[in-house]
């Protein structure tokens, strides 16, 4: 089995809108594969991305859903290298990186790794969410 938690971040975001912060500065960002309903266990063939925002106490605050289907969708396949998220230079942004194609990924009918396809079949993909939970 593998691990669900990949990454942990302390979140800075300092961005100025009247829109509502969905980070709050100070708290903690993880990077967990899979969410409510899904399997414990991770598929190579695509898995979705949830980003978890935590007190410094260990509270959950709140979860945020990575889209895992449609054009923006990005996805990873659960190996212990991926799941990587860090903050841009600023502290405005959140990045991860992953494929953009939907969960499962299917080839000729059948789940395929993604990480075993080329890149032409499967797009590798770097995504970005500011403090206000707003994805690119």
């Amino acid at each position: 089995m593998k691990k669900a938690v990949f990454s942990v971040f302390a979140l800075v975001a300092c961005i100025a809108s009247t829109q509502a912060q969905y980070f709050t500065n100070g708290n903690l960002a993880v990077l967990r594969i899979g969410g409510p309903g899904e399997s414990v266990t991770t598929s190579d063939s695509g898995n979705s991305i949830w980003i978890d925002q935590y007190s410094t106490n260990g509270t959950l605050v709140s979860s945020l859903l990575v889209p895992s289907n449609g054009p923006n969708a990005l996805i990873t396949d659960g190996e212990p290298y991926d799941g990587f998220m860090t903050l841009t230079p600023d502290g405005t942004h959140l990045v991860i990186g992953g494929f953009n194609t939907g969960a499962p990924f299917i080839s000729n009918g059948v789940p395929t790794s993604i990480n075993e396809t080329a890149s032409t079949n499967v797009p590798r993909a770097i995504a970005t969410i500011d403090g206000y939970g707003n994805y690119a």
